[in-house]
């Protein structure tokens, strides 16, 4: 988004009618493009706040910019390190731990988890010019006790620029009421909770009635009443009609009458989308039709993309009077078809990922009859392939992973020598004996899973010397990782959670 729109972002930001998840993504947008002004007018904005959400997600967003080590964060790390900024920060952050502090002494200890945060860990060498950064961001909704929305993103810091190499996001609302009905209070889980409690009690009091017997001469005490939960009622507290507005459903939520969970819709609807090089690779929505949509949908969508991403040369001259030619480049090419089938209470979906990516670097000195030279080639391929399921009712929930096909990861680096003729291995070292020139490792581990991993690698044996030059520049190197079922008719790992409700006497 072109930062001439800040205008329209901050009067967004600083609606306090506004949705907090909008609110977040307008500050995202501010921050993109920082100034000064910009920030000192977010911080003013958030004099007096009274959506944690919001306050939370700013804070912990300016705190990791303000000791971030990534390159492209740096004008925002610039503008908060200034001391005026600081005492500002500072006063932030007070403010957001007294709401924080006031909401677990209400709610209990669990509370102080429910808010908005972002996540970061980078890191950058000076000496080298290279660097990343691992950002994550998890936000929660406040009529929500689940996480509505996260953000992953990875950037390399390299060759004197950030690529964003790879980034995932999504979006998920509806799932409050089928966790309600599995670990809320008239869940299933606390009932079985309750049904052992009640066993237990009934033992305790009939051991207490022989007692009592034996001491007052056949006198047993009348049982005691259990006591009822504040919020165990299945009475006419929670019996609201169903021709009622929403507004007069809003007006019982805020008078106690009526859990805000029942006011989520009752199928799940959400998005995720994956980007990779900055452009959108996957996008996957479900639940987006009216109240009258389908019980069942299915899709099935191949993505297919290639760039170049990135094209750069470079001509120095040389005491010879031959120009010194560096040209760098990379090309990736990605191809993911995949499936999504959405029901009531189960999504099932398959992806079958593949795609390369290849980075070279070639210095050559030309001579127009004669062209010699040294390139670098480093190429990563991937292809796999992953199925699976998530079902949930009110007697539990089931995820089921499953892998058809043989998962690898490849890494192959290598350097050849350029002259007019071709391209030929290049040779960095001499060794007296040959079988010390490279080593080798061929292994697999059994996850106990049904899921083997194996490893299988090659690099030049002088790697670990001090005098060993860097990777890639140590020589040839294949590094391969692959991941498999030990029994290819098996259907895949299945983690169940199941409760079986109790029935009354």
């Amino acid at each position: 988004m072109p930062c001439e729109g800040h205008s329209e972002l901050m009067n967004t930001f600083s609606n306090r009618q506004e949705d907090s998840e909008v609110r977040v993504a307008a500050y995202l947008q501010l921050v993109a493009c920082p100034s000064s002004v910009t920030v000192r007018k977010i911080l003013m904005s958030l004099r007096g706040e009274k959506n944690v959400q919001v306050l939370s997600f700013v804070e912990s967003h300016l705190m990791n910019s303000r000791t971030s080590a990534a390159k492209w964060k740096q004008p925002l790390r610039d503008i908060i390190a200034g001391a005026d900024f600081s005492n500002k920060l500072e006063r932030l952050i007070h403010m957001r731990e007294r709401i924080i502090a006031t909401s677990s002494r209400k709610g209990g200890f669990f509370e102080a988890f429910k808010y908005s945060k972002n996540y970061e860990i980078s890191s950058y060498q000076k000496s080298n010019n290279r660097g990343y950064s691992m950002e994550a961001s998890l936000l929660f909704h406040q009529g929500s006790f689940l996480p509505r929305a996260g953000i992953f993103n990875l950037t390399l810091d390299i060759f004197d620029g950030s690529i964003n190499v790879l980034e995932v996001g999504g979006r998920v609302s509806g799932l409050e009421r089928r966790f309600e009905s599995v670990f809320g209070p008239r869940g299933t889980l606390p009932n079985e909770i309750k049904k052992h409690t009640h066993e237990f009690d009934r033992s305790v009091l009939e051991r207490e009635r022989k007692i009592n017997d034996y001491l007052r001469g056949g006198e047993v005490p009348p049982p005691q009443t259990p006591v009822r939960t504040k919020r165990h009622t299945h009475g006419e507290d929670h019996q609201i009609s169903t021709h009622r507005s929403h507004e007069q459903l809003e007006e019982a939520v805020r008078e106690g009458k009526m859990n805000p969970v029942e006011l989520q819709p009752d199928e799940p609807e959400g998005e995720v989308y994956v980007r990779v090089f900055g452009n959108e690779l996957r996008y996957y929505s479900f639940g987006e039709d009216s109240p009258s949509r389908k019980r069942s949908k299915a899709r099935v969508e191949t993505s297919i993309r290639s760039l170049v991403f990135l094209d750069t040369s470079m001509v120095v001259p040389t005491a010879l009077g031959l120009p010194l030619k560096v040209h760098i480049n990379g090309t990736s090419s990605f191809t993911m078809p995949g499936s999504l089938k959405t029901e009531s209470g189960k999504i099932s979906g398959q992806l079958s990922p593949s795609g390369s990516l290849v980075l070279a670097a070639t210095m050559t000195v030309d001579g127009r009859a004669v062209r010699s030279g040294v390139r670098v080639q480093t190429s990563l391929a991937f292809s796999g392939s992953m199925a699976g399921d998530v079902e949930m009712d009110s007697n539990g929930f089931s995820v089921k992973m499953d892998f058809p096909e043989e998962n690898a990861f490849e890494l192959k680096s290598e350097i050849l020598s350029v002259n007019q003729a071709a391209g030929e291995p290049l040779a960095l070292y001499q060794f007296e004996k040959p079988d010390e020139q490279k080593s080798t490792v061929d292994k697999c581990w059994s996850t106990g899973l049904g899921v083997s991993v194996c490893r299988k690698s090659e690099h030049p044996t002088p790697f670990d010397q001090p005098t060993a030059p860097y990777f890639p520049l140590n020589g040839l190197t294949k590094v391969r990782l692959s991941w498999k079922k030990d029994d290819p008719a098996s259907s895949g790992i299945l983690f169940r959670a199941k409760m079986h409700p109790w029935e009354k006497d």
